[in-house]
């Protein structure tokens, strides 16, 4: 009985440690890794503690952004085929629904172009004055598209996310132009339309297609809040702000 009391002993003291080392090591090594995510989370918020890299985030998240931008077409440009023209700008606000996973984001975006562009006298390059015309125009543009870009971590909570997408305009309301007058010496910005003049309509599409590039610079002050400053071409050339929450 000596003996079988001594066996049982061993056993019940072998067990005993098999069950508590595991736990021990467990917790040995989950340690060093709470410690390693709490300081890749504070690294990124502290003012210049390192880079932030949206890769740190490999869950799939979704964003939604409320953003205006301010679009328009450089006057050097249209000074190639116009000697004189209006300003050519607009002014977009949208709404952006972006997936992202690991820095990659899928966004679809739609705008509403309100043109900007005052009535007035346009005249092509090697035209007399009297083939100046008098343009007005009701315009407003309706863009939905499909946007792909990825997120590169910068110092101070920053990231730099450049993108290319597709996208269908759809038009509302035309572009007139009426064929204008005046004497030799009416300077051609002061001509004025012949009264009664119908004019004709500006043959455009109803809707057509167009690409995107886009350069946007983001702030994440939070895991939430976003906010951002953007350049980019489609349709225009247009600059902007956005603003919006990370779910």
């Amino acid at each position: 009985m000596g003996f079988l009391a001594f066996l049982l002993a061993c056993i019940s003291s072998v067990a005993g440690s098999a069950e508590l080392e595991p736990v021990e090591s467990r917790a040995r090594a989950l340690e060093p890794a709470t410690v390693v995510a709490t300081s890749g989370e504070e690294a990124g918020g502290a003012a210049g503690g390192g880079t932030f890299s949206a890769c740190q985030c490999p869950h799939s998240a979704f964003q939604v952004n409320m953003l205006v931008h301010y679009g328009f077409l450089p006057d050097s440009l249209l000074d190639k085929w116009f000697e004189i023209h209006g300003r050519v700008e607009g002014l977009a606000p949208g709404i952006e629904i972006s997936w992202e996973r690991g820095g990659f984001n899928m966004s679809g975006l739609f705008e509403t172009l309100l043109v900007l562009t005052p009535d007035q006298v346009w005249l092509e390059k090697d035209k007399t004055a009297n083939d100046a015309v008098w343009v007005e125009q009701d315009l407003k543009l309706m863009a939905v598209s499909l946007v792909f870009s990825y997120e590169f971590g910068l110092p101070w909570r920053l990231t730099l996310v450049p993108g290319i997408g597709y996208g269908i305009v759809y038009r509302k309301g035309e572009i007139w132009q009426f064929p204008t007058i005046g004497t030799a010496d009416t300077p051609v910005t002061e001509r004025v339309v012949a009264p009664g003049e119908k004019g004709s309509v500006y043959v455009m599409p109803k809707s057509f297609q167009q690409g995107d590039l886009s350069l946007r610079l983001r702030y994440r002050p939070t895991h939430r809040w976003l906010f951002s400053a953007d350049l980019g071409f489609h349709l225009f050339v247009y600059t902007g702000l956005s603003a919006g929450l990370r779910f």
